[in-house]
């Protein structure tokens, strides 16, 4: 199994050694209900799923949302996807998300029943 955390100090001890940190705002709007709306400071990586336990963002009250559905991470100043193969596949632009994707302010992330508008600041 996919060792996230593991992965996550790795990457960050990288970027320190570098001076490359690039901790973006990620909000995170649901495209059908307007109440739905997440912020989060992106340092490193983030998960995005239904279980709260297991992610950063937790959409708990949507069943079709896997526990682990995705992950945006940081790399090189640029934000990426990527799916974490739940039971519901993500998409990006309504484009399945085989390989890390580059995700920019104004797509669409979406699994299951639920659709995210991004913006990164």
């Amino acid at each position: 199994m996919f060792n996230i955390r593991k992965w996550f100090v790795e990457k960050r001890e990288k970027k320190k050694e570098t001076g490359m940190e690039y901790e973006p705002l990620i909000r995170l709007r649901d495209v059908h209900n307007k109440t739905r709306e997440y912020e989060y400071r992106l340092q490193g990586c983030m998960v995005i799923g239904r279980a709260p336990d297991l992610c950063d963002v937790a959409i708990v009250e949507e069943p079709t949302v896997s526990g682990r559905q995705c992950r945006l991470y940081t790399e090189e100043g640029k934000v990426y996807l990527m799916d974490l193969e739940g039971t519901n596949p993500t998409y990006h632009n309504n484009e399945k998300v085989v390989d890390d994707v580059v995700v920019r302010s104004g797509d669409v992330i979406s699994f299951g029943e639920v659709d995210l508008y991004i913006e990164i600041k």
